[in-house]
């Protein structure tokens, strides 16, 4: 880029024999590309989250250069005119970061039910039908003998008292195949709807600059002098 021009300044006494250009800047940017939007999305997160404690100013830890602009932790490629000083950046505002914390806890609660679920099937499906594999799964208790499946859950409840305060709430008196469907669709439909709402700030971690993929700090220019 013309902002990092490379140069290897000799005396005169000195002839250049070669010089060679060692690194690859397409290898790291086919290695590193998922890491990089991975970082610029944590980064966004971050700035609203110093937005949240009243922390104000520019957000980037650099210039962004003749290409970019500095907005929510990140440097855009939208060119220079365009930077977005903490906490007036819409994307990293005090409410985004209440938001996103907020969608936390309800991915948090899902995903424990979801374990839940899992635990319950696989323990009542071999206690009751040993070591096949419908039973360990625990097709067989739900689907084909609910029966069977309520006295086993009854029975489990029983011995655990942090299970029988949990059946305080609707949801867990499901048969536990059902709580296991209803917690995995609920994860999907939820990924999704998350995905929808904060879409702004994956478009913005993904208005990658150039320089991010061929830095030239990857770069090693060499010379060779006679």
């Amino acid at each position: 880029m013309e902002s990092r021009p490379d140069r290897i300044i000799v005396s005169s006494s000195l002839n250049v024999h070669s010089v060679t250009l060692l690194g690859n800047g397409s290898y790291y940017k086919q290695r590193y590309k998922a890491s990089i939007h991975f970082d610029r999305f944590m980064s966004i997160l971050n700035a609203a989250k110093l937005s949240y404690h009243g922390v104000s100013g520019y957000s980037c830890m650099q210039d962004c250069g003749p290409h970019g602009s500095c907005q929510c932790g990140i440097c855009v490629g939208v060119g220079n005119n365009q930077n977005c000083d903490l906490p007036n950046c819409p994307i990293c505002d005090i409410e985004t970061y209440k938001t996103i914390r907020t969608y936390c806890i309800i991915s948090v609660i899902i995903i424990l039910h979801l374990f839940y679920s899992v635990v319950l099937v696989l323990t009542i499906g071999a206690g009751s039908y040993g070591n096949t594999i419908h039973s360990i799964l625990g097709f067989q208790c739900c689907l084909f003998n609910p029966d069977l499946c309520k006295k086993s859950v009854r029975n489990f409840q029983r011995k655990n008292k942090f299970l029988r305060l949990l059946h305080i709430w609707p949801i867990f008196r499901l048969p536990p195949y059902v709580q296991l469907l209803l917690s995995s669709v609920t994860l999907t439909l939820f990924w999704l709807y998350v995905r929808n709402k904060l879409d702004a700030i994956f478009i913005l971690s993904y208005s990658t600059l150039v320089e991010e993929f061929f830095p030239s700090d990857h770069l090693m220019l060499t010379a060779h002098l006679t």
